[in-house]
């Protein structure tokens, strides 16, 4: 049986950090991708429950 990393990408940079993580000091081999990211509507707005601050699902597939 082999663990997989589990890689959250709310951003490029946490799941690169994410993936070194996993494989320079975990030693894992497989990964599981996040497909959807919570993205922002607005985002110079500092909370979503600001005005035009909603958030939407980024839903990441073969083509994204």
């Amino acid at each position: 049986m082999t663990p997989a990393a589990v890689i959250p990408m709310h951003t490029p940079e946490e799941a690169i950090e994410e993936f070194e993580y996993a494989i320079g000091t975990l030693g894992l081999k497989v990964a599981m991708l996040q497909i959807m990211i919570i993205r922002p509507l607005n985002p110079e707005a500092k909370r979503a429950t600001e005005a035009n601050g909603g958030l939407w699902y980024d839903v990441l597939g073969i083509d994204a």
